[in-house]
């Protein structure tokens, strides 16, 4: 797997949802580890990292992943409050490519 460009970093760096509700969701449970490289999360805007992690199980699988947690990722990214149609869309915007 590559390692992103410095346009991705900048990108995960800088990146929020455009709806405010999903943006404020992004930056208390997402953002910390998802908009730094080295995190051993995948990073904002990183489509091929994402694509590696969701493999053939695809969004299904991201949202199990995130609904358990996964490694140093807590269940649920400690968004306790959050719909699984809250989740999607911001795995989908995390997963989303830093070019599109």
């Amino acid at each position: 797997m590559p390692d992103p460009t410095r346009a991705v970093i900048d990108y995960a760096e800088s990146a929020l949802p455009a709806d405010a509700n999903l943006a404020s969701i992004y930056e208390r449970s997402c953002f910390t580890c998802h908009s730094r490289a080295g995190s051993g999360a995948p990073l904002t805007g990183h489509a091929r990292d994402w694509e590696a992690r969701a493999g053939k199980g695809g969004l299904d699988k991201l949202l199990r992943s995130t609904k358990q947690g996964l490694n140093a990722m807590p269940a649920m990214g400690l968004c306790f409050d959050c719909s699984d149609s809250e989740l999607i869309a911001i795995i989908e915007f995390m997963a989303r490519d830093a070019a599109e």
